[in-house]
Parts: C-alpha cells; structure tokens; sequence
C-alpha cells in the first residue's frame, strides 16, 4: 500500500514539475525561462525539441520596408518591420521566438514598439528576443526593427515558431525553424551622398 501510495506521488510530483516547465514555456522561453529556442548558434534547443513535428508547422520570417515590401538586404540605420508567421492546420494558439545575430554570432538586436501579442527580452549573453507574450490564438507576430549601423555585412534573422492544440501539454503540437540572412546595401546613402557633393 506504502509502494503504490508512494509511486502515485512521486508520479504526482513529476506531472507537475512537467505542467509548470510547460506553462512557464507558454510566456515565452526568453521572458520565462531565459533561453533561446531559435536555432541561433549557441542554443541548445528548438521550438520543435519540445512541441515536436505534428500539424506540419512550417514558419517563416519576412522583413519588410515602410512600404511593405519584403526585403532581402538592409539599409543600415533604417527601420523596417519584422513579421514571424506559423502555419499550422488544426491548432489553436501559436508562440514563436527571434533572434538577430551578425557573421561572428554577435547580437544585433534592434527590435522595438512589438504588436500586443509581442514582447522583447534581452538576456544576459546581450541576445534580444522578439518573442510570443503568452499563448497567442493570432499567428503572425509582428515588431520594429532598426537596421545595425554601417559596415555590420550580412545579417541573419533566427526564428523558432509553435502550433499548439492548448491541451496544456506537448503532444500533438509542433514546431519548426527557419532563418533569414540580409546583405548590407550601402548604395542609397552612396547615391544621396554624391547628389549632395553635386549640388553643392
């Protein structure tokens, strides 16, 4: 009786361990629990590591101009948004997490203003997330960024995405990765620049 008593609460006691490992998750690993699940070099796991393959997630990272068009170089010092998007049928709520690092693994941070369903944290390695602010029922996340200063070179966005079925634990759900890189264009400040030697 002692046995099976004990075996019930120890079987108790890990039940909750795992429910609050995951509810902590839910408000973002960075805010909750300060880590990376991007992919970004240095972490060492993934949105997927937990959440794992179901509803074929696939997610994707746009950076786009005032405009809104998609971007695939920056102009340094100019702003932009940053788009995360999880697509998953069949799930209910949605997290994600992102990171901007340069070609030596550097932070280049910049995000600013993120949408309400959005927040940044910064660790203590100097990486600022962009990541989920609680279990969202919207799947695109959204935030302001600042483009690094002149002679940073190619840098590359790191994003980890979750669909989940909100039954308070993993199974069932899914994850993914992806990654953006953007090439430094110097030629519109080289442009205004010359324009401006002209007219003088």
């Amino acid at each position: 009786m002692k046995k099976a008593l004990l075996s019930i609460l120890g079987f108790s006691i890990l039940a909750i361990g795992i429910q609050i490992t995951l509810t902590s998750s839910s408000n973002g690993r960075a805010f909750s629990a300060n880590s990376g699940n991007t992919g970004a070099p240095g972490e060492t796991t993934t949105c997927r590591t937990c959440h794992g393959a179901g509803f074929n997630t696939t997610v994707s990272i746009v950076i786009k101009d005032t405009l809104g068009n998609p971007m695939s170089s920056y102009v340094p010092g100019s702003v932009y948004t940053a788009e995360f998007t999880v697509n998953a049928v069949g799930a209910s709520r949605y997290g994600f997490q992102l990171v901007t690092l340069n070609g030596s693994n550097t932070p280049v941070n910049g995000f600013s203003s993120p949408a309400t369903n959005t927040r940044l944290v910064t660790l203590g390695n100097g990486r600022q997330y962009a990541e989920h602010a609680g279990k969202s029922v919207t799947n695109t996340f959204s935030t302001v960024w600042t483009a690094p200063a002149i002679g940073t070179g190619t840098i590359t966005f790191f994003g980890g995405g979750a669909a989940v079925n909100n039954n308070g634990n993993t199974s069932g759900d899914g994850g993914n990765t992806t990654t953006l890189s953007l090439t430094e264009s110097i030629s519109v400040g080289l442009t205004e620049s010359k324009l401006e030697d002209k007219i003088m």
